[in-house]
């Protein structure tokens, strides 16, 4: 079994991006979104006008500023690889909890359909006051132009 990390908390975060489970690289490197192909750090810069960061701390920091929470569904499972279609025997974070626990939640973005789909069939849990979004993943595996995905995601982080 391979595990992912804690989640991202800032204080007060209105918005949570899940994600499903950590690439290789990513668990390698112990960082959210660690590729460095991965365009999830480059569209929070773009989208809040951030500088170019060299280190992950400052990234984590950014996200925590500008209140978005971020964790991925699977706790642990195993996988060989990073495709999320490689993943088996599934366990999931505590998502229900931090919901409750941070009323301050008022988004959930998906950060691609895998993240939703292993959501909608393991944690089902929607509270009322919460909207759910599935944006394009910002992973390079998922060939969708960066100025596509940065055009969605902007939408949904800045509303």
């Amino acid at each position: 079994m391979i595990n992912c990390f804690d989640p991202i908390l800032g204080e007060l975060p209105h918005t949570l991006v899940l994600g499903s489970f950590p690439s290789v690289i990513s668990l390698d490197r112990i960082q959210y979104y660690g590729n460095p192909r991965n365009a999830f750090w480059p569209i929070l810069k773009d989208v809040f006008g951030g500088q170019d960061y060299l280190n992950y701390k400052d990234n984590v920091e950014f996200a925590k500023i500008h209140k978005i929470a971020i964790w991925d569904v699977i706790s642990s499972c195993e996988r060989k690889g990073s495709l999320d279609s490689a993943i088996k025997n599934v366990i999931v974070n505590e998502i229900e909890d931090l919901l409750i626990n941070y009323p301050s939640i008022k988004n959930v973005l998906f950060n691609g359909k895998a993240a939703e789909s292993f959501y909608n069939k393991y944690v089902k849990y929607y509270p009322y006051r919460t909207e759910f979004f599935t944006l394009p993943s910002t992973s390079p595996a998922y060939t969708l132009s960066y100025e596509k995905k940065l055009i969605e995601w902007e939408y949904k982080l800045l509303n």
